[in-house]
């Protein structure tokens, strides 16, 4: 969360939260895995992802989806264990 704040980023806990259908249904498994990225909400024409690490570009993803891709730091297991475990894409 300090690093977070010290790159001017949010932070999300992925233990506390459950993502919405529209968000699951934009980027599938597969891509979650391929990016390393947990869908966390999408609003029109942007998504907001967890990432363990911030990264420069999603720009493939972003062509992939037709989505403008926002970054949230998340604890790097958090990422690992949603992706691991496909938690979030079993109800969608």
């Amino acid at each position: 969360m300090k690093r977070a704040q010290e790159l001017g980023v949010a932070f999300v806990d992925l233990d506390r939260i459950t993502p919405p259908i529209s968000a699951l249904v934009a980027i599938s498994a597969a891509q979650g895995s391929r990016y390393n990225v947990v869908p966390l909400k999408r609003k029109s024409t942007v998504i907001y992802v967890a990432v363990s690490q911030l990264r420069s570009s999603l720009d493939d993803l972003e062509r992939e989806i037709g989505l403008k891709v926002v970054q949230v730091l998340a604890v790097p297991a958090e990422v690992e264990k949603a992706l691991d475990q496909g938690k979030w894409w079993k109800r969608a």
